[in-house]
């Protein structure tokens, strides 16, 4: 829905965009630990948590429209490769 509504109303895009940017930032210590930890290479943290935040919605997006809550749990492994790949 956020997907649709985003295209449609000013209002909704940018409160929207405000939520997706906070979850960016809850998630910018996790990345910043990744990095530390040699998990990942060195990357820019901010664009690694927005991947991931874009990452999640997909996996959200897919585990609804198949009903499957595993669909989560299956993919969510690939978050990592992500963050390498940056």
């Amino acid at each position: 829905m956020s997907l649709e509504l985003s295209t449609i109303d000013e209002r909704v895009r940018k409160r929207l965009f405000a939520i997706m940017s906070q979850w960016g930032k809850t998630l910018m210590p996790l990345v910043d630990e990744l990095i530390q930890s040699k998990a990942v290479s060195p990357i820019n943290v901010e664009q690694g948590a927005m991947a991931l935040v874009s990452y999640l919605q997909g996996l959200i997006l897919m585990a609804k429209t198949s009903n499957d809550p595993k669909v989560i749990q299956r993919l969510g492994k690939g978050a990592l490769s992500l963050l390498k790949g940056l």
